[in-house]
Order: C-alpha cells, then structure tokens, then sequence
C-alpha cells in the first residue's frame, strides 16, 4: 500500500499511512479475534482505571481536605491538580504510543498511577494530597491514546456507536465508582489500622483500590493486548536488515490545519478548534461538580458525604445507561442536534443549585440537579462533542488531535474547578453556578449559531 506525502503539518503522517501490527494471526493474515476482543477489554480497563482516579475518591476528598485543614480553595487546587497532571502527558502520549507502540507507552502510565495512589494515601498535608493528584494524572492522561486506539478502526455511526461505548466506560469510572469510596467509607468508618508505614482509612482505602486497578492494568496490557505501532512515518519506523530506521523526510505540502498559517485555515480546521473550545466548557462544568458538589450536598441539603456519592453514582449509572444506548440515538439524531440538547440540560442542572428565594432549599432539586447533570445532560452532550470532534479530524491523526482533545478537557478541569473553590469561598455557591450556567448558555448560543456548519462537516 503506496504511503501519500502530503502529511498533516501538525502530526507529520500521512492520511494514508500503512500501520504495522504485532499479535497473534490466522493464515489468512486476520488478527486472532480472542486476542482484538482482549485488546478492546484492555482499553476499557485503562479508561475506567484513569477515571476511577476522580470517581472513587469523590466521596472523601472534601472531608480528606478539611481535616488537614484545607477549604473550598484548596479543594478546587486538589480537584484541578488531577487534570493538571493529564494536560503535561496528554500530547506527549499519543505521539509516543506511534513511535513506540502501545504497549510500552501504556504500562509506563500504570506504574505511574499505581506511584501516585500510593503517595496519595501516605499524603498528611493538603500538599502532598496535590502532588499526588498531579502524578496520578499524568498517569491518567491516556485518553486519546486509547481512543485513537479505536477510532482509527472505525467510521461515520459505527465511530459514534464504539466511542459511546468507550465514554461509557469512562463515565462509569467517575460517576458510577464514587459508590464504592461511599461503601469503602461507611465500612471503615472511624477506624483507622497501620501495616508499617502504611495507614488504612476511609481516607486511603479508596487510594489502595486503584493502586490494585493500576497492577491489573499493567498485567493485561503485557498478556492480552495486541500492540501496534506505524511503521513507515516521520515518528514511525520500519524494519530494514531486521533493524529499525526512521524514514528519510520526503517534502511535503501543507494543505491541513496549519499553526503557521491560521489565514489559511479551512472550515474545518476551525471547527476542530471550536471542538476543542466546546470540550473546555463540558469537561469543565462537570468539574466544577466534581469539586463542590459534596460540600454544597452537605451544608446546603443536609446530606452526609457517603449519602451524595450515592446520589450521583445512582445518576451516574443511569447515564451509563443512556450511554449504552447511543447507537440508536446517533443514528436518529445528529451529533450536532445531541450536542444543543445535552448543554440545555446542563444548564438547567445549574439553575436549580441556585436558591432564588434565600429560604431552605428542598432535597429534590439537589437529587433533580444531579440527575440533569449525570444521566442525561453531560453524557449525551459531551459524547456528542467527541464523536463530532473525531469524524471532523483525519483518521491517521486521530492519536495526536484526541491527545490535543483530551488536553483540552483537561485544561477545563483545571480552568473551571480552580475558579470555582475562589468563586463559592468568597461570593457563595449561588454566584457560582449562576456563571456556570451563562458559560454554558454561551457556548449553547455557539453552537446553535454555527449550527449548519457543524452538521454539514460531518454528514
């Protein structure tokens, strides 16, 4: 199969590159489909473990925090450290998962996850609580390394359908997993037990889990993963004399999204920018409730910690759920029509957090709240943007524009919660998700503006 010269100037490789595989093969040069459907279960196990890193100590970090004397700013610092670890690997991931194969690049981020669960659970100040946040992040940063994974293997609905899957399973990893930091915590309770240095609480205990999921991750990426990487490409290398040597650079012609040259962008380099933007506020919205949501839980509705993982892993579940189901969604509705709909519904779960009368607030509205937000808004919406964003980018730079795009929801999480701790500790939670929701209601409008455009690009 003939390699084209004209590359992507972002990524250095050819929309039709040739990718070389290594697994286990038929006689027919198909690849064994026991060890593809191991591979899939592999990805899967990554994504859930990166976001089981913020869903099972959802639970108790705000308590975590307080006790060592933090407030709503620090929660906001420790909240935005985890994506502040995924922002610095992000980039580098997807373009060292090409030269290098997946393997190598992915077991590297689990025993860097698996380091971090442990510092976090030896942490005793809000300090090293951040620092663990930050390692265990850079950790996490896989996203789209792993999607790329999938991604360049599919397309049109079939790409939807395999992306919702895998948001599913990201989605279980920090909606549905604060149910088990709930039941680690209701289970230790107040009891505290040491084994040499090492200190088992509810504080840590969910820190342990993840330590045992990274192992896991680690194992079966080295006994039932197929790794692949690209052979004939700046960045990728093919074998000569049973050696390896990077391709001689051949000239190239910048036809694609050019940073050098932004009064030559197409439509659809700007749009993949606008899908950058729109992930920013998405992922950083959600964030702001990953940040605040058990504190306004329990000092607005009188809820306990344990009581608000349960909340939201409930509602978690359902959007799991809903995400299970995108396949006849996607093909009903345009990514761009789910996108409209998935930001009004987030909208509205702001707007109920905000006590328009001053009196006492009924338990519903956090329960409805929770429930626009989890279950229906941001799954639906948020996937919309990614399945959008994908079939926007070219298949062979999939690796490198997901890692972009990861970053960028990253850097919502960083953005989004670190105001938000500022925001509710000296104007009040009220302020909070009033601005919450006219950033969200502003990015609707842009949206629905450019809406013709959006949908066009990716029929």
């Amino acid at each position: 199969m003939p390699v084209s010269s004209e590359k992507n100037p972002l990524t250095a490789i050819s929309p039709h590159q040739e990718v070389q595989v290594y697994g286990s093969a038929n006689a027919d040069g198909k690849l064994n489909e026991l060890k593809t459907d191991s591979s899939f279960y592999t990805i899967c196990l990554l994504i859930l473990t990166g976001d089981t890193a913020r869903g099972v100590l959802f639970p108790t970090m705000w308590p975590r925090v307080l006790s060592m004397g933090g407030d709503k700013v620090t929660q906001g610092l420790t909240v935005a450290a985890f994506s502040f670890g995924r922002v610095l690997s992000s980039p580098y991931l997807g373009r060292w998962s090409h030269k290098y194969g997946y393997t190598k690049i992915l077991t590297g981020t689990s025993f860097t996850i698996l380091v971090g669960t442990i510092v976090n659970a030896m942490a005793r100040t809000n300090t090293m609580l951040i620092v663990s946040q930050i390692i265990i992040g850079i950790g996490s940063g896989t996203l789209g390394v792993t999607r790329a994974y999938v991604a360049e293997r599919t397309s049109g609905t079939e790409k939807t359908y395999k992306m919702s899957r895998l948001t599913a399973v990201q989605y279980t990893g920090f909606t549905v997993t604060p149910f088990f930091g709930s039941l680690l915590a209701f289970y230790f309770g107040n009891t505290e037990t040491e084994y040499g240095p090492f200190i088992v609480n509810k504080y840590t205990a969910p820190a342990y889990f993840l330590t045992a999921l990274a192992a896991l991750c680690a194992f079966c990426l080295n006994f039932c993963f197929n790794d692949y990487k690209r052979s004939a490409a700046e960045g990728g290398y093919e074998a000569v004399d049973g050696k390896e040597k990077p391709e001689e650079k051949k000239p190239e012609k910048r036809e694609d999204m050019d940073m050098r040259s932004i009064a030559n962008w197409t439509e659809v380099d700007w749009c993949i920018l606008a899908g950058l933007v729109l992930n920013v506020f998405t992922k950083g919205s959600v964030g702001v409730y990953e940040t605040l949501g058990v504190g306004v839980a329990v000092n607005t509705f009188g809820f306990k910690a344990a009581e608000a993982g349960y909340v939201v892993s409930s509602c978690g579940l359902i959007g799991v759920i809903t995400l299970l189901f995108m396949k006849p969604i996607a093909e009903r509705f345009h990514d761009t029509k789910l996108m409209v709909g998935g930001i009004a519904v987030m909208i509205l779960s702001c707007l109920m957090l905000v006590n328009w009368t001053g009196g006492e607030m009924a338990t519903w509205r956090y329960y409805v709240a929770i429930y626009f937000m989890y279950a229906t808004g941001y799954p639906i919406g948020h996937t919309a943007v990614l399945t959008w964003f994908s079939k926007l980018s070219k298949q062979s730079s999939e690796g490198f524009l997901q890692g972009w795009f990861g970053s960028a929801g990253s850097f919502g999480r960083i953005i989004l919660p670190a105001a938000s701790g500022v925001i509710a500790q000296y104007a009040g939670n009220d302020t909070l998700f009033i601005s919450i929701a006219i950033v969200l209601a502003l990015t609707w409008a842009f949206v629905v503006y450019f809406y013709e455009v959006f949908t066009r690009l990716t029929l």
